[in-house]
C-alpha cells in the first residue's frame, strides 16, 4: 500500500469509529434530558389520583387562569382553615370571627373573605396555606 491508499483508508476507518460513536451516543441517551412536554391529562389520570387533590387542584387552575376569580378557591381555603381552627383550637370561623382574625392573622382572613374576591398569586395561596398550616 502506498502513502494515499494508507491515508484514504485512515479516514475512512476514522469516518466510521466517529459514526459508531455518535450512533451509541443517540441510543444510549438518557430519558431524563432534552425537552419534554408535559403530560396531557386524560379522564383516566385524573380519576386515579385522590378525588380531592384533583378538585383542589382544578380550583386552584380556575382560579389562576379565570378572567374573573370566584370564590371558590376562598370557600375552599375558608373550609380548610375553619377545619383546622375546630381541631386545634376549638374555635369556628363563622362563631368567633374575632378570635379567628387573631390566629390567623387579619391579613389571611382578609384574602380569604375580601368581596369580591382577590385573584390571588400562587405566592399568596402558599402564604395562606403556610398559615393555616401552622394553627
Amino acid at each position: 500500500m502506498s502513502g494515499p491508499d494508507v491515508l484514504a483508508l485512515g479516514a475512512l476507518v476514522l469516518a466510521l469509529v466517529g459514526y459508531a460513536v455518535l450512533a451509541w451516543l443517540v441510543l444510549h441517551t438518557r430519558p431524563g434530558t432534552g425537552w419534554r412536554t408535559p403530560p396531557v391529562e386524560t379522564a383516566a389520570t385524573a380519576a386515579s389520583r385522590d378525588g380531592r387533590l384533583w378538585a383542589l387542584d382544578r380550583v386552584v387552575a380556575g382560579h389562576l387562569t379565570a378572567r374573573d376569580p370566584s370564590t371558590a378557591l376562598a370557600v375552599q381555603l375558608r373550609g380548610l382553615a375553619d377545619r383546622r381552627l375546630v381541631l386545634r383550637h376549638d374555635v369556628r370561623w363563622d362563631t368567633d370571627p374575632a378570635r379567628t382574625a387573631r390566629l390567623l392573622g387579619a391579613e389571611t382572613v382578609a384574602l380569604i373573605d375580601a368581596r369580591p374576591p382577590r385573584r390571588m398569586t400562587l405566592a399568596q395561596i402558599d402564604a395562606v396555606l403556610r398559615r393555616i398550616e401552622d394553627l
